[in-house]
């Protein structure tokens, strides 16, 4: 599975690229700081899964959401934002994200997330590897009913 990470923070970048590898080390990792650098990216390393800011320095992410979705529909697309707005999630919703994060979504609910976004026989390894491993349902899957939209809302780390 590849994974394609579009976030302008470097910080927040590293965090997540270091401890997804390390949780994920089969996982194929691939970063964009730009909506210019993440739609060559899309296209050179074609991922099955993207994690995209909403605001970019370069421009949003709704940018690469439909870039993504244009060249393949099956790649699940995971918006990531700090900011738990409305219109984030109605803009979501309509451009067809897949999924709705809020960046203080504790790490390790995010980590189960991935996990139920890989393979079953990926999924198992991890579980079995970790301790701290669980099901919960920490993130909004973007569907047609914007009233079930539910977003964990975490403590600030």
């Amino acid at each position: 599975m590849r994974l394609l990470l579009v976030e302008d923070s470097n910080t927040y970048q590293q965090i997540l690229i270091d401890i997804i590898s390390d949780r994920f080390p089969l996982l194929e990792l691939e970063t964009a700081n730009s909506v210019s650098q993440g739609k060559l990216l899309v296209n050179r390393f074609v991922p099955d899964i993207v994690f995209s800011d909403i605001r970019l320095n370069t421009g949003s992410g709704f940018e690469i959401l439909k870039y993504v979705k244009a060249h393949n529909a099956n790649t699940v697309v995971v918006m990531l934002t700090g900011f738990d707005l409305d219109e984030y999630r109605t803009a979501a919703k309509e451009t067809g994200a897949d999924y709705f994060i809020i960046k203080d979504t504790p790490i390790e609910d995010v980590l189960g997330f991935l996990a139920d976004l890989l393979s079953p026989v990926e999924s198992l390894q991890r579980s079995l590897l970790s301790d701290s491993f669980s099901l919960k349902n920490p993130y909004s899957k973007v569907t047609d009913n914007l009233e079930c939209l539910k977003t964990v809302k975490s403590h600030s780390a």
